[in-house]
């Protein structure tokens, strides 16, 4: 038996947040057939209540939201910039921390 390819482009890896923005524009077909996938695979509980939830707003009049243009993306549109630190660490500043000095512990001069 071979299934139906599913009304949403890489929907076994979507994370839960994307999904709930990317099922609005789904039919109850569509939706349907997404509670049939997930029951069969991943059987999340988080995203059958989510699917389950926006089945019952269509079902209640609610019409399927048009989508974007393209394809969404759903990866951050910057990139991680390279660290001013270097691999060996920070440079010293020439003076010494006040954390874990002996004066700043609480067991200074006084105490010996």
């Amino acid at each position: 038996m071979t299934e139906q390819p599913l009304p949403l482009p890489g929907y076994d890896e979507l994370p839960v947040g994307a999904l709930q923005h990317r099922i609005r524009a789904l039919t109850t077909d569509e939706l349907d057939q997404l509670v049939e996938h997930e029951h069969a695979h991943a059987n999340r509980t988080p995203v059958l209540e989510l699917l389950q939830q926006r089945r019952s707003e269509l079902d209640e009049g609610a019409t399927p939201s048009p989508g974007p243009e393209k394809e969404p993306v759903d990866t951050p549109d910057h990139q991680r910039g390279s660290s001013p630190v270097a691999p060996q660490g920070p440079r010293e500043s020439g003076r010494p921390t006040p954390q874990g000095t002996r004066s700043s512990t609480g067991k200074g001069m006084e105490h010996q």
